[in-house]
């Protein structure tokens, strides 16, 4: 039992389809390296072929096809940057130092913000696995040449396989990313009716990250619900089935920012407010979405649904549980109706 317990993925991993990812993973890597083992070219680079093809494994084709892209406009800077100082100063310590730090710059002088560990990559590639020409002399063209080439065919790989894989998962995926987040926004409710319970501010900031990475959960979920949208394998029917999942998703970014603020009001305010008041007001907001929750997953039948107007109130943190309760309600509403 024990030993079980211990190799047993958790919930949020099935919500995540890492079962199918693992297979895909498996699968993939197994197919790139039979045929590449076998090419004289290919054979030479198996690192920028499984490096590739692991970064373009994505649940959605779309989303694949972009990283892959990305990839490859990296690998150019990156290779470019490095093979301009290279030809002109030769491969030595200075050089291979200067190469790295032109790259960072060019990456920093398209994007301030994000700096491609692609590119960062392929430039210290471009030092150490030189590839000579007929001569015996490094060239960084060759170099250049088998980088690309190996990187191509890694994503290649990845893109047929992510599109096989998505035929079977796509049906499901919007549903057990919307679980995932609904699910996250009831443990941050959870976290916030303590708080308010026993009056501990120390937990606040703990739950202020809870919440920032609840918002670059649902961003990421928001962008694939995206991308399937623009997915040629997709019908037109099944991508209007897919705007209700988006929509929810939006509604739950609300109330992930409504428990931001409430954190911030909370810790700036030291519960200057009736807090048996809120805290029974979080527990119907909470089971209002683990009724959707399980709506959703088909657990039980949703409870009829009928919105009702927020009341006004000068209580900033009474004013959100409003907020947040017709929200939920909307929510339970969109996911009755699918």
């Amino acid at each position: 039992m024990f030993v079980y317990q211990f190799i047993k993925l958790k919930e949020e991993a099935h919500l995540f389809d890492t079962k199918i990812y693992l297979l895909k993973t498996f699968v993939s890597v197994f197919t790139a390296y039979m045929i590449a083992i076998n090419h004289p070219l290919l054979r030479l680079d198996m690192i920028s072929i499984l490096f590739g093809l692991m970064m373009t494994l994505e649940p959605v084709t779309i989303s694949g096809i972009k990283s892959g892209f990305e990839q490859i406009y990296s690998t150019t800077i990156g290779a470019i940057s490095t093979a301009v100082i290279i030809s002109i100063f030769g491969i030595n310590s200075i050089t291979v130092a200067l190469g790295v730090c032109f790259t960072l710059y060019i990456c920093l002088r398209i994007n301030w913000r994000t700096v491609s560990p692609v590119a960062i990559f392929t430039a210290i590639y471009m030092t150490q696995f030189v590839q000579t020409n007929a001569l015996g002399e490094p060239s960084p063209i060759l170099t250049f040449r088998l980088r690309i080439v190996a990187l191509i065919f890694g994503v290649c790989i990845a893109i047929v396989y992510n599109f096989i894989f998505s035929l079977f998962a796509y049906k499901s995926l919007p549903t057990k990313r919307i679980l995932y987040i609904i699910n996250e926004q009831i443990n941050i409710i959870k976290d916030i009716k303590m708080t308010l319970e026993t009056q501990d501010i120390s937990q606040l900031e703990l739950i202020k990250e809870k919440v920032q990475e609840a918002f670059h959960n649902i961003d990421w979920i928001i962008k694939h619900i995206n991308d399937m949208k623009n997915d040629f394998s997709m019908t037109r029917n099944k991508k209007e089935n897919i705007e209700p999942y988006k929509e929810i998703a939006f509604y739950i970014r609300s109330i992930n920012h409504i428990n931001y603020d409430t954190c911030f009001y909370l810790e700036h305010y030291k519960f200057q407010l009736d807090n048996t008041i809120e805290s029974n007001q979080l527990e119907t907001i909470n089971n209002l979405l683990s009724n959707a929750y399980n709506g959703l997953n088909k657990k039980k039948e949703l409870d009829k649904v009928e919105l009702k107007n927020t009341r006004k109130m000068n209580n900033r943190i009474k004013q959100n549980m409003d907020y947040m309760q017709n929200i939920a309600l909307n929510i339970c509403k969109l996911i009755r109706e699918l």
